[in-house]
């Protein structure tokens, strides 16, 4: 068996393929191999193609029916969360208490108003533990749970390395809370 034998087998194109003169004398050429590979393969690439169309008719429709009566257990998306009203001066002191507690060291802040000396590069970001902070207002816009939050964080998340933070004041405290709820 040579390689042409190989390429062109019954199996592939449903008929010998030998390179050299046919029984009539004309030379076969390589368009005479692609047609046959065409021949025997178009049967392949039709099925493949009613098969996709059949799986999307299955996938779209089907389990669309199938899953609708979930649809009304759903929660819906509410309304964005308005941002807390604080004024700056308490803005600035919670960022005061965010880089006097070294919170940086775990977390990271980006963007215009991080201003804490650690930015959190492409590179810096994988090296530290903690969730990023950057947006930390758009999922806990309330300054109370922000609160609750420092103040005993082992109760929301337990095997946390995070401190909890009872040694701050209340102005502390609720000066930090109010810089990270608004962080969008």
């Amino acid at each position: 068996m040579d390689i042409h034998d190989a390429v062109a087998s019954p199996i592939v194109t449903g008929a010998p393929w030998k390179p050299g003169p046919m029984k009539s004398g004309k030379q076969r050429s390589a368009w005479d191999l692609v047609a046959a590979v065409f021949e025997g393969g178009i049967h392949l690439m039709v099925g493949c193609f009613v098969l996709g169309i059949v799986f999307i008719i299955v996938v779209v429709f089907v389990s669309d029916y199938h899953f609708s009566p979930w649809r009304g257990r759903l929660p819906a998306v509410g309304p964005r969360v308005p941002m807390p009203n604080v004024d700056a001066a308490t803005l600035a002191a919670g960022q005061r208490v965010y880089q006097g507690e070294d919170c940086g060291a775990c977390h990271v802040l980006t963007g215009a108003n991080s201003q804490d000396g650690r930015h959190g590069a492409p590179s810096d970001r994988k090296a530290r533990f903690a969730p990023d902070l950057t947006h930390e207002g758009r999922r806990n816009a309330s300054i109370d749970w922000q609160i609750d939050n420092l103040r005993d964080h082992h109760r929301l998340v337990p095997n946390s390395m995070m401190p909890d933070y009872n040694d701050l004041s209340p102005t502390e405290l609720r000066a930090l809370a109010s810089y990270l709820a608004t962080r969008r």
